[in-house]
């Protein structure tokens, strides 16, 4: 999905609006689809053409029992 910035936005706060969290590695996901986004800064100009990616896949590995 593309998106437009419609004011100047701070890149985690970005994130969290289109992809509903920062958590399983939202951030480094759209950073990774969007080259040269990272030289930016944190601050993401008005008017700025942002690809959004699927969200990572959750890596669940469970908690270990130590009685098993």
């Amino acid at each position: 999905m593309k998106y437009v910035t419609t004011r100047e936005v701070r890149l985690d706060v970005l994130v969290a609006e289109l992809m509903g969290t920062t958590q399983r590695r939202a951030v480094e996901a759209l950073l990774e689809v969007n080259p040269g986004l990272a030289a930016i800064g944190p601050i993401i100009p008005l008017g700025r053409e942002i690809e959004v990616p699927e969200l990572p896949a959750s890596e669940t590995t469970g908690y270990p029992r130590v009685w098993e």
